[in-house]
């Protein structure tokens, strides 16, 4: 997949490109043609110059580019950080 905000991109490595934030998607869509598609990837953005909302709007541009016209049935966004979950409480 192309990354409208940064480089082009599989599965970035963390830390490759200092300041910034990789998310990953997963986007269920039907095109206008009646397809359901279900497909996923990872995007870049920048801190203080990208936000949820443009690197949204970059991901539906790239689909839209991509599948033409759709609509999209579900849409999944968050930051790329496995890091970040809770951990189990020892004892519960």
């Amino acid at each position: 997949m192309t990354d409208r905000i940064g480089q082009p991109q599989q599965q970035p490595s963390p830390g490759t490109q200092p300041d910034t934030v990789t998310f990953y998607w997963l986007a269920t869509i039907q095109t206008d043609d009646g397809h359901r598609i279900t497909c996923d990837g990872t995007m870049t953005a920048v801190p203080g110059t990208h936000t949820r909302l443009s690197t949204t709007r970059a991901l539906l541009a790239d689909l839209k580019e991509r599948h033409g016209g759709l609509t999209v049935l579900c849409l999944y966004l968050e930051q790329n950080d496995i890091s970040a979950l809770p951990r189990p409480v020892a004892g519960q």
